[in-house]
C-alpha cells in the first residue's frame, strides 16, 4: 500500500510515468496512466518520454 500510495503522489505531482523496482522478484512496474507493465529478465523497457532509451529489465537490477 505504500508503494501504491507513492506511485499515486508521484502522478499527482505531474509525473507522466513511474517505475518501481521490485528486488525480490525481479520485476519492474511501470507505471502510466494508461496502466501498469510489468518487464522481466531481458524483456526491454523503452519509454516515449525518453526517446532512444531503452535497457533490459534485468540490467537494472545489476551491482556495479
Amino acid at each position: 500500500m505504500d508503494m501504491h500510495r507513492k506511485v499515486l503522489d508521484y502522478f499527482s505531482a505531474g509525473s507522466r510515468e513511474v517505475w518501481v523496482l521490485d528486488h525480490s522478484t525481479g520485476e519492474l512496474f511501470v507505471h502510466s496512466h494508461s496502466g501498469i507493465r510489468i518487464l522481466r529478465g531481458k524483456q526491454i523497457l523503452e519509454s516515449t518520454l525518453l526517446p532512444g532509451f531503452a535497457v533490459a529489465a534485468v540490467d537494472l537490477f545489476r551491482e556495479s
